[in-house]
């Protein structure tokens, strides 16, 4: 899995992180892990050991700005080298959030100070935002940070929780005067200060981390969007979140928020900006952990992880908190005893781990689109993947999905799953109101589950496709009927099947055996006819193909082949077969008495002259890929078959596909070689 370095963060202190288009995330992808507080940090040695032992591998150390610089240019680096040099001891990766302003850069007014005081509020570090006039030194903070811990942090968190409670407001009347203060978010000042505070970073330290300040739960994505409209997330690696919900089942408003911001990025054309759920943990309300009882807790972290993993876009989660602060939330309680919290959140982090994300085509009526599922293996052994039975998709009524066989995908690597969608008339891509539908793809490997939902876009035709035609109620069951035109040039045999423009295709064929059924795989053919030979091309839908017989007159009808059965004659007595595998090897036989299942032998009767070619539309033998079909073109000289038609003849014919257990026929058959169904060929004089 991918190690979780969950974060234990206090509310105060929140932080996201992603990837820049053109700076990967590299070894930073899958950060979880603990966010330890810079203040009241008193043992470093001790909190390291608690990190690492309920299996974190990163920590975000939560530190103020006024802590570190107490006066401009004067910093205070003693507390902060040695947390971060003690956490990068013992193996873990380390982050920076840094949050609040201090005084000598925020301030306020006489006047502010007494509108506060008026109103019973006391200013708090991080409401008051930097005056304008000391942008410029807190840029030469983040600089000097940057600086300091180049090499030792991997990335840095930009104030947290900015849409949180707010800055500080000054609320004026029309002759500019002061009459009141009130506290309110606001994403242009933010954006500002993300500005000079990347800017300021990129400059010293081109390869670490930007981070946005986490996101808190809202019922819009209001802050988001006009940062975006702002370009200012266009500086950040990843995009921070916070998401805060109950102990009991059933919450899931935090996680339909998560999912709105999601979808907020990817509108924009931030697709490429994960998210990381920089605070997660539980409300304090009656339903929160500091009521509940430590099992019930340790199970909710355990829940809230799985789930964690099954949405692909985030990459990094820190669980608020490490050990308890002023709440009973924590991992370990105050003296860094582990609660049943820890132990599960250790299980968690230590389970394998396997994620998915889903491409979903553009869909047509009556015809198939690739998609693909993308699966992230990262754990230490290789996963061998079964998808048409490891995979389900629900939720989107009239969509077919068609999976491969066998995937292998290597320790701490992807591989993608090729899917053929097809949408079936005519509700595809809409529930029952006529709104978009949600198809969700499952992954289940041993115990666990991961999940990926994508919308399925509303099918349309496929372009210069006609009318489809409705299936019909009954198929018939009397023998089929096909006029071949004849040829003013010969067909190239080479299994492409392009050069049959103007020649129809038969009806498509039927199972054997069970004439009035519709064939799992599709099958239809072309055939014509000049002075020398009968023409035939065939095209058969697969999943899957599979033919290993490489020997002439081998049982090659006991896998993916085409076989043509012709009676010139008409007698019903015998018959004449020509069969081609999907490898192109071939079988001809001289049956007679065909019901009694007699023949003569393959080798006794080999035709002069008729050649083949196969056309395959995917990769024999290979379960790991999705094959769509393929084609098979043969040219029978006359003479190989004793019998020579005029215009206007009329001969006995059977084409069957076979396709391991099940076969079907052109001409509706209750069995393998049942004469009295062969359809009817007819030569016309004309092309």
């Amino acid at each position: 899995m991918r190690h979780l370095l969950f974060v234990a963060l206090f509310t105060a202190l929140v932080g996201g992180y992603s990837a820049a288009a053109d700076r990967p995330l590299g070894e930073h992808r899958g950060l979880y892990g603990v966010v330890v507080p810079l203040k009241g940090t008193a043992d470093p040695q001790r909190v390291a050991q608690a990190a690492a032992d309920c299996g974190a591998s990163a920590v975000m150390i939560a530190a103020g700005w006024p802590q570190l610089e107490p006066k401009p240019h004067l910093y205070d680096w003693i507390a902060l080298d040695e947390l971060t040099k003690t956490m990068a001891k013992a193996g873990m990766q380390v982050l920076l959030s840094i949050h609040d302003v201090p005084g000598w850069a925020s301030e306020p007014t006489p006047a502010e100070l007494e509108l506060f005081a008026a109103r019973g509020l006391t200013p708090h570090a991080g409401a008051i935002p930097p005056r304008l006039e000391h942008l410029s030194e807190m840029g030469d903070f983040w600089a000097a940070l940057a600086r300091r811990y180049a090499g030792t942090a991997s990335g840095y968190e930009i104030f947290p929780a900015p849409d949180g409670a707010g800055f500080l407001t000054a609320v004026r009347n029309h002759l500019g005067e002061l009459v009141d203060v009130s506290f309110e978010p606001k994403p242009a000042l933010y954006a500002q200060l993300l500005d000079v505070a990347a800017s300021s970073i990129r400059a010293v330290d081109q390869k670490t981390l930007i981070i946005s300040g986490g996101l808190t739960v809202t019922d819009s994505c209001d802050f988001a969007k006009t940062l975006i409209e702002l370009g200012a997330l266009e500086s950040v690696d990843m995009v921070g979140v916070q998401l805060w919900s109950r102990v009991a089942e059933g919450d899931d408003a935090a996680w339909q928020w998560l999912a709105r911001t999601r979808e907020t990025l990817v509108s924009a054309g931030l697709a490429e900006k994960p998210l990381c759920v920089t605070a997660w943990g539980f409300v304090e309300d009656e339903g929160s952990p500091k009521n509940a009882a430590e099992g019930e807790r340790a199970e909710a972290v355990a829940r809230q992880l799985s789930q964690m993993g099954e949405h692909p876009y985030v990459t990094g989660a820190f669980y608020c908190a490490l050990s308890d602060g002023g709440s009973a939330r924590g991992l370990y309680d105050a003296q860094l005893s582990p609660r049943q919290a820890a132990a599960r959140f250790k299980s968690m982090a230590e389970a394998p781990a396997v994620y998915i994300s889903v491409s979903m085509p553009e869909l047509f009526y009556d015809s198939e689109a690739r998609g693909e599922i993308t699966v992230a293996n990262e754990t230490d052994s290789p996963l061998e993947l079964a998808p048409q039975s490891d995979f389900t998709v629900e939720g989107a009524p009239g969509l077919t999905i068609a999976l491969p066989k066998k995937v292998s995908v290597e320790p701490h690597s992807s591989a993608v799953v090729p899917f053929l969608a097809q949408a079936t008339r005519p509700e595809a891509g809409k529930d029952e109101a006529g709104t978009p539908t949600t198809a969700t793809f499952t992954l289940r490997t041993g115990e666990t589950s991961r999940s990926a939902s994508v919308e399925v876009p509303r099918p349309t035709e496929a372009p210069g496709a006609p009318p489809a035609a409705p299936l019909p109620s009954e198929p018939s069951l009397l023998p089929r009927a096909y006029v071949a035109k004849r040829l003013a040039a010969p067909v190239t045999v080479d299994g492409k099947g392009d050069d049959w423009e103007g020649i129809p295709w038969t009806d498509p064929f039927v199972p054997s055996g069970s004439p009035g059924a519709v064939a799992a795989r599709p099958t239809r053919a072309k055939l014509a006819w000049d002075d020398e030979a009968l023409y035939v091309l065939a095209e058969m839908d697969d999943r899957e193909i599979e033919a290993t017989r490489t020997a002439h007159d081998s049982a090659v009808w006991e896998e993916n082949a085409f076989a043509l059965m012709v009676d010139p004659s008409g007698a019903g007595k015998e018959y004449l077969q020509l069969a081609v595998s999907a490898l192109g090897t071939t079988a001809d036989l001289h049956v007679v008495e065909p019901g009694d299942g007699l023949w003569l032998d393959a080798a006794e009767w080999e035709p002069q002259g008729w050649t083949s070619a196969v056309g395959l539309a995917g990769t024999a033998n290979d379960p790991s890929d999705i094959d769509t079909g393929w084609t098979v073109e043969m040219r029978v000289p006359f003479d190989s078959l004793g019998a020579r038609p005029e215009p206007g003849a009329v001969w006995r014919l059977q084409m069957r596909r076979f396709d391991g257990a099940e076969s079907a026929a052109w001409s509706p058959s209750p069995g393998d070689r049942a004469q009295e169904a062969f359809g009817e060929l007819f030569f016309a004089d004309k092309n």
